[in-house]
């Protein structure tokens, strides 16, 4: 019996060990966490970033729209819950790679960015930041028609030709295209994002415009395009323009 126990002790302490090892890891989740890879099926999901803090977790996407993707969300011990739904357990790779496994069977890598690079992030300030964003992408996303302009002809952002009237279409995937003089087949494409006071286009050698805007909400923008030109305009939704 004391031969038996002899041999059975050493493996006693190593399960007890290894137990305690796995719960510090996984209980080790405060940060800011880039999603470095995703596996699986569902399309929709993209790179980014996640913020766990006050047992509280967000996705962010990254440059699409909509930029907040889970918001608010409990993390309760090695589950994230959306209300009383379970939309991902958590598990650990290492102590700075966490396995985030949703329920319609995407697996998520992320990496500890603070602990990885060994710099303390602003995780509240930076997530702050993301949610205004969010806030002003979700606002701008849509079909927006002139109205009315300071001064006309009108001059764009890196286009050689001044215009009077058009169209823009901002899409979810940071697309902008303005149909000029409200016509389908007469189009200029930029990229576009937000900045700190209003948006961002881009195109070609130029990578981004700081495009204030000064009044945004459901129905009406008001924005000057080229800061050079102090042009404010005035923009109302509108209906889509059909491509047929």
């Amino acid at each position: 019996m004391k031969t038996l126990f002899y041999i059975l002790t050493p493996f006693i302490f190593a399960s007890c060990k290894t137990k305690q090892e796995k719960q510090f890891i996984l209980a080790d989740k405060t940060g800011e966490w880039r999603i470095d890879s995703i596996i699986g099926q569902d399309k929709t999901h993209r790179l980014g970033w996640a913020y766990i803090f006050d047992n509280k977790f967000w996705r962010l996407n990254e440059d699409t729209c909509p930029i907040i993707v889970d918001s608010n969300f409990t993390l309760s011990n090695d589950s994230i819950f959306q209300g009383e739904k379970l939309v991902y357990t958590v598990s650990a790779k290492d102590s700075l790679t966490m396995l985030l496994k949703s329920t319609t069977g995407t697996t998520y890598y992320l990496k500890n960015i603070s602990k990885s690079y060994g710099f303390d992030t602003d995780i509240r300030g930076d997530l702050y930041e993301y949610l205004q964003k969010d806030t002003l992408i979700r606002k701008a996303v849509g079909w927006w028609k002139l109205e009315n302009a300071a001064y006309k002809p009108i001059k764009l952002i890196n286009y050689p030709e001044q215009i009077n009237d058009f169209t823009l279409h901002l899409d979810n995937n940071g697309n902008a295209t303005f149909y000029i003089d409200n016509l389908k087949d007469s189009t200029i494409n930029y990229g576009w994002t937000t900045n700190k006071d209003g948006l961002s286009f881009s195109r070609l050698c130029i990578a981004g415009s700081e495009s204030t805007i000064t009044q945004i909400d459901k129905t009406k923008m008001k924005i000057i395009i080229d800061p050079s030109s102090y042009n404010e305009l005035t923009l109302t939704r509108t209906n889509p323009i059909s491509k047929k």
